[in-house]
């Protein structure tokens, strides 16, 4: 199973190079769960966005 490593960008009024993250998963990680590390991700980062708790 291969790895794969996505750069994350949050977009926000201005472009911020700490707005910027990675997460890693495997090539048969679904897109549900793709959404939940990047939500799990952000959390770590403290930023408060409203669409983190959906």
């Amino acid at each position: 199973m291969s790895t794969i490593e996505l750069n994350c960008l949050i977009h926000g009024d201005t472009p911020d190079i700490t707005n910027i993250f990675s997460v890693e998963l495997d090539s048969e990680t679904t897109v549900n769960r793709l959404r939940e590390i990047i939500k799990e991700k952000i959390k770590e980062t403290k930023q408060d966005l409203p669409w983190v708790d959906d």
